[in-house]
């Protein structure tokens, strides 16, 4: 089958969870390795991969051009496990109002000509412990049914799991590395492995081929008009390569030929992620935007409902809480405009704040699962809030979002000339101020394959494969098309509201494909 575009569209991160275990190893040289082994639990699951990798996984391809959000159901997650292994599995779920099927060219057939058929696969991250080592792997596991299979089983199929597979299995099952390929792939009859994919694909001559559905709607609430849009995107499996090697075993949770470094999904021992470099160009302005912007959280009329708004961030339900802050040069006071903070609605990613022309800032929460980054939503509201503040007669300054970790970003606007000289500059049809508003796992982007959003998940994507993590990769690819597009504003991070802000900002090297991307950060002032 044709391996490269199995791999051009899958990809999940790796779960960094021995990195506890290897870090106690180091400063207690005397332990008692032979000690048991904690059995995983689904939460400690959804802890370590939270922790370590985020809420996120992702289906994108490789020019950047398509994202899809996946996100771990752990309330229906379950634990599994055998003489070797504890094994969590979670089904993935699909945002942004698509969802993905994978099928093989008979059942895409058959779908095609009875509308109202269920089709059925089982896509799952899963996360499992090895019960003599510690050591913990992540991966997704997919299972591709067979049409009479699939007829005879329904909802049935699910008892497949990553430790044993039903006696009557018919169909492929599919194991996917962090980096985006897969390890193999495994086509069964009857519950046995009769034929294997292997990693070389020069025999390979077809394999899938994408079909999207879209389906859009007009909704009018509140006097406004919006389009919501749901898309189906369903793979066929048109081809099997023939000349696969034939399996030696029924299969099960480590195929022959695989150690558990390099089994089924992957593994080995994790390595912290890759830091920014320090800047040596920090400028005494980059200092003063976030030392004034902190003097500004720290202000005796407002700091209470700021650290409200950090408190509203810890939460695990998906509602994001913000508020305008307004200054009034007559008396030198700060205010929440409006006086209220705001709530927004469930599930939505957004949240509606008051401005007027006194608002010189805004605040925003990212709660429990989204990335604590900026997210290009983020960057596109505070271009649009400068924008209208500034027609209003107003001077405002910046964007500032609390993240349930405790870490702060801010969106400021450096250079208000430069900011008024990229939007006057827009075309009437261009789409920067069109954000994307469907349901999305870490913050609303850049309208999807527009110029922002091209090079945006283009950056982040080549920084996550240099080994930053996926809010690094984030935060700076949003510095990096800020900067690329001289909008004047700069973003600034700090780990807590104790710390100072320090600007970041994405530098390059090289050219075309050879070009490298390197996030920078100013040191301690």
């Amino acid at each position: 089958m044709n391996i490269q575009n199995l791999k051009r569209w899958l990809a999940v991160p790796l779960l960094l969870g021995a990195i506890l275990y290897a870090c106690q190893s180091e400063d207690s040289p005397d332990i008692d390795t032979k000690q048991p082994v904690e059995p995983l639990t689904v939460a400690m699951a959804q802890s370590l991969y939270e922790q370590y990798v985020g809420a996120t996984a992702y289906l994108k391809n490789d020019d950047g051009n398509g994202e899809f959000n996946l996100v771990p159901d752990w309330n229906a997650g379950q634990l599994f496990s055998d003489s070797n292994w504890y094994v969590v599995e979670s089904p993935l779920e699909q945002r942004d109002g698509m969802k993905m099927i994978f099928m093989t060219q008979d059942v895409g057939e058959y779908a095609q000509q009875h509308e109202n058929t269920q089709i059925e696969q089982i896509l799952r991250l899963v996360v499992m412990r090895n019960k003599e080592t510690g050591l913990n792997y992540s991966f997704i596991m997919l299972v591709m049914p067979e049409l009479d299979y699939m007829y005879r089983k329904g909802a049935a199929i699910h008892e497949n799991k990553y430790l044993t597979r039903e006696t009557d299995l018919d169909g492929y099952v599919y194991f996917l590395t962090p980096e985006g390929s897969f390890v193999n792939a495994w086509k069964y009859k009857e519950g046995r492995i009769v034929g294997r994919t292997p990693l070389s694909t020069d025999k390979v001559t077809k394999g899938f081929i994408q079909v999207e559905t879209c389906y859009w709607t007009l909704v009018t609430a509140g006097g406004n008009q919006y389009w919501n849009y749901h898309c189906e995107y369903y793979w066929l499996f048109v081809e099997e390569n023939k000349d696969a090697p034939p399996a030696i075993d029924s299969g099960g949770p480590i195929d022959p030929g695989y150690d558990p470094m390099s089994g089924p999904g992957g593994g080995g021992i994790p390595t912290l992620d890759k830091e920014p470099e320090k800047r040596t160009d920090c400028t005494e302005k980059s200092r003063l935007n976030g030392k004034n912007t902190s003097n500004m959280l720290n202000d005796i009329d407002i700091k209470d409902k700021m650290n409200l708004l950090r408190t509203n961030a810890n939460t695990s339900q998906k509602i994001e809480y913000g508020a305008g802050i307004s200054y009034d040069s007559n008396f030198g006071t700060y205010s929440i405009t409006g006086g209220q903070i705001a709530q927004g609605a469930a599930g939505s990613n957004s949240v509606e704040i008051t401005y007027s022309a006194y608002t010189v800032y805004t605040a925003h929460t990212h709660y429990q699962g989204l990335n604590a980054a900026s997210s290009g939503g983020d960057i596109i509201t505070t271009a649009k809030f400068y924008k209208e503040i500034k027609a209003m007669g107003g001077d405002y300054k910046g964007t500032i979002n609390f993240a349930a970790d405790g870490s702060e970003y801010l969106i400021y606007v450096d250079d208000p000339v430069a900011l008024e000289k990229f939007y006057n500059a827009l075309p009437t049809n261009n789409d920067f101020f069109v954000a994307k508003t469907t349901e999305l796992a870490n913050g609303s982007d850049f309208k999807k394959d527009s110029e922002y959003q091209r090079i945006y998940i283009d950056v982040k994507r080549k920084l996550e494969k240099e080994g930053y993590s996926e809010n690094e990769a984030q935060a700076y690819a949003l510095s990096y098309v800020s900067d690329h597009y001289k909008m004047g504003l700069k973003i600034s991070y700090r780990k807590n509201k104790n710390d100072n802000f320090k600007e970041q900002k994405t530098t390059t090297t090289g050219t075309g494909k050879s070009i490298k991307y390197k996030p920078q950060i100013c040191p301690e002032s």
